[in-house]
């Protein structure tokens, strides 16, 4: 290609396009999947050819402790800019940079390649610990004095989203915790409740916020209506998501009709309607947290639905085509004159060649989040889960469960279903 496009490297937050497809596909297809085989060696020279540069960025200036930062967009569209700061810009390069490590390492273990696990895995880890030592700045906090990245006058939100998502960059829990409550302060206090995202911050922002139990703060950011928000966009008869989160028109609005913004669709399939894959190797151990970056072609899935207990969306109807066949589900929140929760409903209908999780989260009931002890659980009229433990009724295809947790720490009633068929599960509050 002739011109500007044609006569420069990409962005590596542009490039990682690249080992996120693979990702993806290799998770939700399957490791033996042909694409995914003949695919590893093109993920590889991409990984390959990123550590050649950042060696190079290092050779001539020490500081960048092995990282690549060279940019062109950096996070790209946040609300009043177009290209991002350069601090931010210089984050977002060396964030996509690691997180194709870490494909690339979950890669070479799926397929078998030992060597290249070992190397990639040590890669990521002091890819990630050089982020931190780079960015981390010890000498300025946030506005509610917090932990801070970055000069004087970075934009907060990306700049706290890119070591959280990475996991491996703070290796301090004291620090990370800091770091998350920061992250939520902007948010909703600095922000007023609104994204200071652009379309590459954006898409972990959600994500992360549920990992981390957020859900909700994440759902209150889904449904603002002022600006920035997709709902501002709804608000002026949007039917699509625009590029930008300003409303423009003429020469400095390429589309209003745009992937940009759009992935918040895959954390609302994840997260409000709950169908989340299960993982290659689900834990024989019931109640263990999910895998973070699960796999297996839903061989398992899970089905946990984040926010149950929010009046402004109260049931979620969800349908997935996948390789395996088609999946729905749907739940529905029970409300009593006094518009408290009585009741969750929770349908799902899985292929026979999916093993399936329930994870049926805990709602506020009486200003308090209901006890697993509390919670009795029906699949039709039979009892499957009472007094904070499973139920044996041989119900067919309901073969266990427990009271587990999320990453996050909160509390699930957990149900494990074998075989495909239609389930229709009830909990219900008993009085005390």
């Amino acid at each position: 290609m002739k011109g500007l496009y044609g006569k420069r490297p990409a962005d590596p937050s542009w490039g990682f396009a690249y080992p996120l497809i693979y990702d993806n596909v290799r998770r939700y297809y399957g490791d033996d999947a042909p694409v995914v085989v003949e695919l590893y060696d093109g993920l590889k020279a991409y990984v390959e050819w990123e550590l050649r540069a950042a060696d190079a960025m290092e050779a001539k200036n020490p500081t960048t402790n092995g990282l690549l930062t060279f940019h062109y967009y950096g996070d790209w569209l946040e609300p009043g800019r177009v290209p991002s700061q350069e601090s931010v810009s210089q984050m977002s390069a060396a964030f996509n940079f690691i997180q194709s490590l870490r494909i690339q390492r979950d890669a070479a273990k799926a397929l078998g390649r030992a060597k290249d696990y070992q190397k990639y895995r040590k890669l990521f880890a002091s890819k990630a610990a050089a982020y931190q030592k780079h960015f981390f700045n010890t000498s300025r906090s946030t506005a509610d004095g917090g932990p801070a990245y970055g000069p004087a006058g970075s934009e907060v939100q990306p700049t706290l989203v890119y070591p959280l998502w990475l996991g491996d960059a703070i290796a301090d829990a004291t620090l990370d915790a800091a770091v998350l409550a920061a992250l939520m302060d902007d948010i909703v206090t600095a922000k007023r409740g609104h994204v200071a995202t652009g379309i590459v911050a954006s898409k972990w922002l959600m994500e992360l916020l549920s990992e981390r139990g957020a859900s909700q703060l994440a759902l209150d950011l889904l449904l603002q209506r002022s600006f920035p928000s997709w709902g501002y966009m709804i608000s002026l008869n949007a039917t699509t998501v625009w590029e930008h989160w300003e409303y423009m028109n003429g020469d400095g609005m390429n589309s209003h009709n745009h992937p940009a913004f759009a992935a918040v669709g895959a954390w609302m399939y994840r997260y409000i309607g709950g169908l989340r894959l299960g993982g290659s190797a689900h834990p024989a151990i019931c109640g263990v947290p999910e895998e973070r970056f699960a796999g297996g072609a839903f061989a398992r899935s899970v089905f946990g639905p984040h926010v149950v207990d929010d009046a402004r969306i109260a049931g979620v109807a969800t349908k997935m085509t996948t390789i395996r066949g088609v999946m729905r589900s749907s739940w529905r929140a029970v409300y009593d004159a006094d518009h408290t929760i009585t009741a969750l409903e929770m349908n799902w209908t899985l292929p026979s060649n999916v093993i399936g999780e329930l994870r049926m989260p805990l709602w506020r009931h009486n200003n308090k989040t209901v006890s697993p002890s509390a919670i009795t659980v029906t699949e039709g009229t039979r009892v499957v889960f009472k007094n904070g433990t499973f139920a044996d009724a041989k119900v067919p295809g309901v073969v266990g469960g427990c009271v587990g947790h999320e990453a996050s720490g909160d509390a699930v009633v957990v149900l494990r279903v074998a075989g495909g068929g239609a389930y229709r599960f009830t909990a219900t509050v008993e009085a005390h």
